[in-house]
């Protein structure tokens, strides 16, 4: 059977779509409270939950729409500065879409997550990252959603700090208010993060 190179390019796009995944690096355990996220992420692309402005990293991070027995990647950042340098904490997603990795607080935090496809190589030995992802969106605790496709990097570094620190819609400088994003959904993301 012969495959003309349009049906093969198309089955390939199809592919890479449908391996786009979803991660939220969260500030609380347990893949809770507010977090920043990272939208349509290929595998081996670090998701940095550690920002360079010094602020603690993620103690757990939640993987939407993983491939089946695909592996959630927590890393730590190593001494050359690498975000997702030294792997930390791993995970075979069996076939659970929606996938919670933690790190024990004696361990540390996830510097960046990632995830693999399911391959033949042992699940310890972790293949690095290829690229690093910037965030589309940030979460507060009360289920407020920021996109930040918009704003000013030293604007995005704030905004960050406020969802690492607990920070309600309420307490935000109004500067932010304009980036907010799909308040209607607000209920559902309190839930979701509860």
């Amino acid at each position: 059977m012969h495959i003309s190179p349009v049906v093969a390019l198309t089955f390939g796009a199809f592919a890479s779509i449908a391996d786009a995944v979803q991660i939220r690096n969260h500030y609380n355990a347990g893949c809770s409270g507010g977090y920043i996220g990272y939208s349509g992420i290929a595998q081996r692309v670090c998701a940095p939950a550690l920002r360079e402005n010094g602020y603690r990293g993620s103690p757990s991070s939640r993987f939407i729409q993983l491939p089946n027995r695909a592996i959630a990647r927590g890393w730590q950042r190593t001494r050359d500065g690498q975000i997702c340098g030294s792997l930390a904490r791993s995970g075979n997603a069996g076939t659970n879409k929606n996938y919670c990795l933690s790190i024990s607080s004696a361990i540390g935090e996830f510097a960046g997550t990632s995830w693999n496809a399911p391959s033949s190589k042992r699940d310890g030995e972790a293949e690095p990252c290829l690229s690093t992802a910037k965030p589309d969106t940030v979460v507060l605790n009360d289920g407020h959603l920021f996109n930040t496709e918009a704003i000013p990097d030293a604007d995005l570094e704030i905004l960050i700090s406020y969802a690492i620190n607990g920070t309600t819609v309420e307490y935000l400088p109004e500067n932010f208010i304009e980036f907010e994003e799909d308040v209607e959904g607000v209920e559902e993301r309190v839930q979701e993060i509860a």
